[in-house]
């Protein structure tokens, strides 16, 4: 009779253990990656955000051989009252991808007054990492 006790008592611990591990493996695995994304805040010579400012991110090829109209990412948007652009590129991640891509970054601020007349221009580069909120600074001059 304490035998079969125990046997039950195993059995049912054993079960326990089994569903634990299931639902520990199944959350993890259905884990949703975190979004990649780059937010570009740009910035004057006194470190005033600048609204409306035009940010060009985009890759360029790697290799030599590629053509310029090949390039991968290549996406403009315009600040907004913060000096601030958001960029998402969780479509193009893939999980457990090493290492994603180095940006380009051109930004420009017109006059209000006159379109031909630009008030500063900034360069830089981002490199991005996989699901993470990536950030970078440019200073217009």
């Amino acid at each position: 009779m304490e035998l079969k006790h125990r046997a039950v008592k195993f059995s049912f611990l054993a079960g326990i253990f089994a569903i634990l591990t299931l639902s520990a493996t199944f959350t993890t695995s259905c884990k949703k990656e975190d979004p990649t994304r780059v937010t570009i805040t740009v910035r004057d010579t006194i470190n005033r955000a600048v609204p409306g400012a035009v940010v060009r991110v985009y890759a360029k090829p790697t290799d030599s051989t590629q053509v310029a109209s090949r390039i991968r990412f290549d996406e403009s948007k315009i600040t907004n009252s913060s000096g601030q652009v958001l960029f998402d590129y969780t479509s193009f991640t893939k999980p457990g991808q090493a290492g994603f891509a180095v940006l380009d970054i051109f930004a420009y601020k017109l006059s209000d007054n006159d379109p031909n007349d630009t008030l500063g221009i900034g360069i830089g580069q981002v490199r991005v990492e996989e699901n993470k909120n990536n950030t970078k600074a440019i200073r217009i001059q």
